[in-house]
């Protein structure tokens, strides 16, 4: 892999890593407003009308912190893939250069072999 594409592949990495961080900055504000605002809620004020009240918005909230997780758990699932890929060829590379390198040195000393039975 040359320099330029291992830069190309860090910056690609780099924006993925930086879109699962915004939607988790935004899963966690949603999670926190909702903590604050539902869950501190006393089902003893009112009659519990309070909670009755914001039960459908609290729902809303929670599945937009959902809908976040959800697209972070995507992403994270594609980097993994890519990464296992890389992986994968990564492995295949260090083989047929270490193939290469066997028959380059089977080569050196075929030839060093001729040498020595022609002296």
């Amino acid at each position: 892999m040359s320099k330029i594409e291992k830069t190309t592949a860090a910056y690609c990495l780099d924006d993925e890593i930086s879109a699962v961080q915004v939607n988790l900055d935004k899963a966690e504000t949603v999670l926190q407003a909702l903590t604050n605002d539902f869950f501190q809620l006393s089902p003893k004020d009112e009659n519990g009308i309070g909670v009755l009240w914001e039960f459908k918005r609290a729902g809303t909230f929670a599945d937009i912190a959902q809908d976040y997780l959800f697209k972070c758990r995507g992403t994270i699932e594609q980097l993994n893939k890519l990464a296992n890929e890389g992986s994968d060829i990564a492995r295949q590379e260090k083989a047929n250069s270490e193939d290469t390198l066997i028959k380059l040195i089977k080569a050196v000393l075929s030839v060093s072999k001729k040498e020595g039975m022609e002296q």
